[in-house]
């Protein structure tokens, strides 16, 4: 009779837990796509269907950049933006993007897009400028500048690399005297070229 108590009960127990368990995964569909409970509540508000949730996730697109439609403030359709997301553009690429190879693009991207943003890339991009020079100048289509600067770069760490070698000591003049005005060229080129960009 004893035993008969315990099996009963352990049976309960097992069947709570069951139960339990799969009411938790009912409640939260969220988490079978890694998305926050915020983010599934604005998927359920602007009726996106999960296909589109899963394409979107898959291109690294969140949900909360979706629902802002970015790509009407670029004058985009939406398509277009998606295309050029999943080749890796980010919002303020695309931004650049529009402003340096359309003339009509330049107001629509500058009036309309967001200040935060604009601020941590324009940083980003920035400290790229200055880290490896003439990346952002080639990256603008300013080849030959971005050239010239991209070649110093490399010419000076091979100056100090060949030159550490045949002294057998680190040899920092090639850096001193090369590598880092290129690098604040760089820096105050693309500076000044994201002002004329954003007038």
């Amino acid at each position: 009779m004893r035993n008969d108590k315990i099996v009963s009960i352990g049976f309960l127990i097992f069947i709570c837990l069951a139960f339990n368990s799969f009411s938790q995964d009912e409640q939260k569909p969220w988490e079978k796509y890694g998305l926050s409970q915020t983010e599934w509540k604005m998927i359920q508000d602007n009726k996106i269907s999960l296909d589109k949730v899963q394409a979107l996730l898959s291109t690294g697109i969140s949900i909360g950049e979706y629902i802002k439609k970015p790509w009407m403030e670029l004058g985009l359709t939406e398509s277009e933006w998606i295309k050029k997301r999943r080749a890796g553009l980010t919002t303020y690429d695309i931004e650049l993007e529009m402003k340096t190879n359309h003339p009509g693009g330049k107001d629509v991207a500058k009036n309309n897009s967001s200040p935060e943003i604009n601020a941590i890339s324009s940083n980003k991009n920035q400290l790229m400028s200055f880290v490896l020079p003439g990346y952002q100048q080639l990256r603008l289509k300013e080849m030959s500048r971005g050239r010239i600067m991209a070649g110093l770069g490399i010419a000076s760490l091979a100056g100090c690399i060949i030159g550490s070698a045949i002294k057998r000591d680190f040899e920092a003049r090639p850096l001193y005297f090369v590598l880092v005005p290129d690098m604040f060229w760089s820096f105050i080129d693309f500076k000044i070229t994201l002002g004329g960009i954003n007038k």
